[in-house]
């Protein structure tokens, strides 16, 4: 059982493949014909999947023996560090605010966001048919905090960029300068 956790996890994380597809693919060499198919088995393996991956996620953070224990861990504690991003201390030189003007690109933490990022999007999960299991460890926030944000900023008007660019192509009509 720990060799299929394993290669779930490791096709999600290299192949991009979900457990999904890894679980139709073992359904149709089990019996490719469609006749016999055999009792569908994907909903635990997607639970068995996901506690894998928070169970290699504690190891990797090192709580694993901890004398406090896992639920001793700290918001934030089991988040890898961007290799990339601008530390000081970490990453930077010491003398990096000192840098000629033309050089501090070097040194500019870039911070995107996804277009279609709307808050009214995360009504939807029902935490009791899917719990979490590091509230707040890793990448994401603790949801009563969220939920308690996302009701307050739901009702606010969505500014869609996705739009607003539609609009400005087809002003531009694909010319380099506006008509």
């Amino acid at each position: 059982m720990f060799s299929l956790l394993k290669l779930v996890h490791l096709l999600g994380l290299t192949a991009k493949t979900s457990a999904y597809n890894v679980y139709r693919t073992l359904e149709r060499s089990t019996n490719n014909t469609g006749l016999n198919t055999p009792k569908s088995h994907y909903r635990p393996l997607l639970c068995m999947a996901m506690q894998w991956c928070h169970l290699k996620l504690l190891k990797r953070g090192g709580r694993a023996h901890n004398d406090s224990g896992v639920t001793a861990t700290k918001e934030g504690k089991l988040a890898v560090l961007c290799p990339s991003c601008p530390c000081p201390g970490i990453n930077l030189p010491d003398d990096w605010k000192a840098v000629p003007e033309n050089k501090r690109f070097l040194y500019a933490a870039l911070i995107c966001m996804d277009a279609n990022f709307r808050l009214k999007n995360q009504l939807v999960s029902d935490y009791s048919q899917d719990p979490v299991l590091g509230p707040g460890w890793a990448y994401m926030v603790q949801h009563e905090p969220y939920e308690e944000n996302v009701l307050k900023q739901a009702e606010q008007q969505d500014i869609s960029a996705a739009v607003f660019l539609l609009l400005l192509f087809s002003h531009f009509k694909f010319r380099l300068v506006p008509a």
